[in-house]
């Protein structure tokens, strides 16, 4: 079997619907079809985003991730009117202008949840650029890797869930915190 017959295989990924497989299952199915360099790295992929692996398609994603990441740094701390420095991280490769316009256009969103989905969407993009335009290649397989672990993601993301942590958090704050609570009553 080859790479071609596996990437024919796959399931369409759509960012906000459910995944059609999970990251292990893309794992299993591509190992037979990869050398074992190979599947380090799309393990890597899968597992941390390309964080560990030398290859050329993971340096250029985590550059183009790292500018993403920077250009939002940017754009907060201009509204903050803080300086951006602490957080901006060295960036390898050509600096992309569109992605500090993606991001731009992000924070236009009318609520943060928009906001992060307009991220991935340009996130999405990027890793079409990184395929490149054969759609049987190594490159392909790694792209379509880190778009499923943004599909898992948005899967992931429930309002129940969110609702239960945002709880949470208050809670915390509000019991470290010094202030004295009213109860409502009048003592």
């Amino acid at each position: 079997m080859s790479l071609t017959y596996l990437l024919a295989s796959l399931p369409f990924l759509t960012l906000g619907n459910p995944p059609p497989l999970q990251p292990e299952d893309l794992l299993a199915r591509a190992l037979p079809h990869l050398s074992p360099a190979e599947a380090e790295i799309l393990r890597d992929l899968l597992s941390t985003g390309g964080q560990r692996a030398n290859h050329p398609f993971a340096l250029a994603w985590r550059s183009l991730d790292t500018q993403m990441r920077n250009a939002i740094v940017l754009v907060r701390a201009q509204r903050l009117k803080r300086l951006p420095d602490p957080f901006l991280r060295p960036v390898e490769g050509t600096v992309r202008l569109d992605i500090r316009a993606a991001v731009e256009e992000a924070f236009q969103a009318p609520n943060p949840m928009e906001r992060e989905r307009r991220f991935d969407r340009a996130r999405w993009r990027l890793l079409d650029e990184l395929a490149g335009p054969d759609p049987f290649t190594l490159e392909s397989l790694f792209a379509y890797a880190l778009k499923l672990r943004l599909v898992v993601r948005w899967a992931a993301l429930r309002p129940d869930v969110g609702e239960a942590v945002l709880d949470r958090e208050v809670e915390h704050l509000l019991q470290s915190t010094p202030l004295t609570r009213l109860s409502g009553t009048s003592a």
